[in-house]
């Protein structure tokens, strides 16, 4: 069934929270340019944790303000824990002191070959070309939830695809599968030329900012050695797939419990977008 649009429907956007005031402002850009592309005007942020407001605190304000429905919008790459168990609690609880209310959840971002295009152009970016004997480690934030890292996987194979780099490696900050010091120094033994990093994460952050000083330690390398890729937002074209999100959550598609495959990913090749 879809959302109506009325004065007592709103969208709640939710991130994961850092205690980094430009990721913060990076995660508030995105979902402000994702509502302004919608033409959607009543809207709140909310964030799991490090920082406020909190998810009950962003649903409590839209109550009072007369909201009795809400499209939960997580910004979030994968459905794993935070999507699955997390946020749904919040949510559930906070409607406890909300009689009334009704709450619908949109996608997460999911497998998304325009964000393989964007994650391919940062990596670009800060190579400025792949040449012979460069390598490329992609780099995700991590989960212990089994699909989750089954589509990074799948995700982080398209991004190599689709920059036609032979020698490469993948690795977790957090969660199962192989930590970042182990991949990097998997690549490290096969001495390449140079080692470009991809942080296939959403925005800068704590994980970010240790990012450089885990690699040197790592890779025992100087800096001439290893290029680091920007994080994928801010970014227009990251906008423009959450806007597409919310869309998909205002026709009814949950995504509560899964997240989201869209079918041409292993295909991505440029012209890549602006990085």
């Amino acid at each position: 069934m879809a959302m109506t649009a009325s004065r007592t429907a709103a969208v709640l956007f939710v991130g994961h929270g850092t205690r980094f005031p430009k990721g913060r402002r990076a995660f508030l850009k995105t979902a402000a340019d994702a509502a302004t592309r919608l033409g959607i005007r009543h809207f709140e942020a909310a964030f799991l944790e490090f920082c406020p407001p909190t998810v009950a605190n962003a649903l409590h304000k839209l109550y009072r303000s007369g909201v009795r429905e809400v499209l939960i919008v997580p910004l979030l790459l994968f459905a794993a824990g935070h999507g699955k168990q997390d946020l749904p609690s919040e949510v559930d609880r906070a409607r406890e002191a909300c009689p009334g209310l009704r709450a619908r959840f949109a996608p997460v971002f999911g497998e998304d070959p325009r964000l393989v295009a964007l994650a391919a152009a940062r990596a670009l970016k800060a190579a400025g070309r792949f040449e012979a004997g460069d390598a490329l480690l992609v780099v995700g934030r991590g989960s212990r939830d089994v699909e989750a890292f089954a589509a990074f996987r799948r995700v982080a194979e398209a991004i190599r695809r689709a920059l036609g780099v032979e020698r490469w490696g993948f690795g977790m900050l957090t969660g199962i599968g192989p930590g970042l010091e182990e991949a990097a120094a998997r690549l490290r033994a096969q001495s390449p030329r140079r080692t470009v990093v991809l942080p296939y994460l959403l925005f800068e952050g704590y994980l970010m900012r240790k990012l450089p000083e885990r690699l040197n330690r790592a890779l025992s390398a100087d800096r001439a050695s290893v290029a680091i890729a920007r994080p994928l937002g801010p970014h227009p074209l990251l906008s423009a797939v959450l806007a597409d999100r919310v869309r998909e959550g205002m026709d009814g598609c949950t995504g509560r419990r899964k997240g989201r495959a869209m079918p041409g990913l292993p295909g991505v090749h440029g012209p890549w977008p602006d990085p």
